[in-house]
């Protein structure tokens, strides 16, 4: 039975020796694969180390140069350089590594699914430092979030594959990104979530499949780590305010629409915080260290919520002065 064409896409950004264990975990299983490699580089500040990169592992990857676009435009002109004939897309980042079975799997699981897109398990890589312990027992990266009923929510793009199909009728990504780039903002985070809702809305199910497996760098410093989690709450946001100009209603999520209902999310939710990654932590780790841990998820969960505000801020502030919401 022949394999169906797979393209895996990899955003990378002034990240080439990552992008290179990356790369050569991928390439060291796509023998009995018909699969094309694509990475598109967001600008790097080194672009030609990025390129050597390529050019060493000698192995037809395709590489793309683009102006700053962030995450989810890296990724729509990725697909754009997909083979035209290809069944599936894997997402992947530059910062992970895939393990030996990763591309089998994500291509068996959804030729025998009916399902749209899956995500897998995102292990932390073993190293040194208390946020590497922390991402160890953070539960949210291994699991996908579930809806009540027990379907998929939401998958992460870091570990993740689509149908090709899908992908071209729910687009990769939301308008709002386009529209904001244009006006020189660049939405780093979200672009996952609001991913996965869009597919759901058009009513498709989303997968899981324990088997896909990809083993991530995780940030160790603490400034890059809150700024990326402000950056999702952001990104997510900001998407999710702008559904008037999008071609879908984003129901999926509650939103809230002022201080005070932020304010209560979180102090709502530092309780359950707390509780669950301490009651995780307290497996692997002594309590002083588990109580770090559970320290460090509620400044990251405080992050996540101060990037809602600024979405909110900046929704009200700048997309509706501007009218800019209002074009097609």
């Amino acid at each position: 039975m022949t394999s169906p064409i797979t393209s895996i896409i990899i955003p990378t950004r002034d990240r080439p020796k990552k992008l290179q264990k990356c790369l050569q975990s991928l390439i060291a299983q796509t023998h009995n694969q018909l699969v094309r490699i694509i990475v598109v580089d967001d600008c790097s500040t080194d672009s030609k180390s990025v390129q050597s990169v390529i050019r060493n592992l000698d192995h037809g990857v395709i590489y793309i140069h683009i102006r700053r676009g962030g995450p989810s435009i890296t990724r729509m002109v990725g697909v754009k350089f997909a083979h035209p004939k290809s069944e599936f897309i894997i997402f992947i980042d530059d910062d992970c590594i895939a393990d030996k079975a990763f591309i089998q799997s994500s291509i068996s699981f959804l030729s025998e699914t009916p399902y749209a897109g899956a995500g897998g398990k995102v292990k932390s890589i073993d190293g040194n430092g208390i946020l590497k312990k922390y991402h160890t027992v953070r539960p949210t990266m291994i699991r996908p979030r579930y809806f009540p009923d027990g379907r998929v929510k939401h998958i992460y793009t870091c570990n993740s594959v689509f149908r090709y199909n899908v992908l071209q009728e729910v687009g990769v990504i939301n308008p709002i990104d386009l529209l904001l780039n244009e006006c020189g903002y660049i939405l780093r985070g979200g672009e996952d979530s609001d991913l996965s809702e869009r597919i759901i809305n058009y009513n498709y199910l989303l997968g899981y499949c324990p088997n896909m497996i990809v083993y991530h760098d995780h940030r160790t410093k603490f400034l890059p780590f809150l700024r990326q989690n402000f950056g999702y709450g952001r990104g997510l946001y900001l998407r999710r305010y702008s559904a008037e100009i999008d071609y879908r209603a984003s129901n999926v999520t509650r939103k809230p629409k002022t201080v005070g209902q932020i304010i209560l999310t979180v102090a709502r939710n530092i309780p359950y915080r707390l509780k669950k990654i301490y009651g995780s932590s307290i497996k692997f780790y002594r309590p002083k260290i588990a109580a770090v841990l559970s320290i460090i998820e509620i400044m990251r969960f405080c992050m996540f919520w101060s990037g809602v505000l600024a979405a909110i801020i900046e929704y009200k502030f700048f997309m509706k002065r501007s009218g800019k919401h209002n074009e097609k």
